[in-house]
């Protein structure tokens, strides 16, 4: 079953490549799904380490946080940066359809994400016996 899951992973991949690839002026909605799609591919390899080594020190583990929040930060910062810097009038070639500032709308995305992410710590906090697809405690608050 895992070969034919990953076949149906390659040709979804495949079969929704958006042609031109690079969107000329605005992305249609194939665009955007087709980027979300190999965004969620993406992160789903992050466990290939894990199925050649699922007994990992605490040190290769550590090392692979650090590197992990790493790139979370930096993907941050480029979102923060480009949520200030965005302009629809000139994304949209016409008016802006929004009275809030650039970076009024980013710093209310910004807060909007750290609340969501306190909340579901608090959440997961009072529930120590929460399963995650068979993950439990602290494993099951790291997913």
């Amino acid at each position: 079953t895992s070969i034919i899951a990953f076949l149906v992973l390659v040709i979804i991949s495949y079969v929704t490549i958006p042609t031109p690839f690079q969107p000329e002026g605005k992305p249609t909605l194939l665009h955007v799904w087709y980027y979300g799609w190999i965004t969620a591919i993406s992160t789903g390899l992050g466990v290939l380490p894990l199925v050649f080594f699922p007994e990992m020190s605490d040190y290769y583990v550590g090392c692979a946080n650090a590197v992990a929040a790493g790139m979370m930060i930096a993907a941050s910062y480029s979102l923060f940066v480009e949520g200030c810097t965005f302009v629809e009038a000139e994304a949209l070639g016409g008016d802006s359809i929004s009275t809030l500032s650039p970076e009024f709308r980013t710093a209310i995305g910004a807060l909007v994400g750290l609340g969501f992410i306190f909340s579901t710590k608090q959440f997961l906090d009072e529930y120590e016996d929460l399963k995650v697809g068979g993950m439990g405690g602290a494993d099951a608050r790291r997913a």
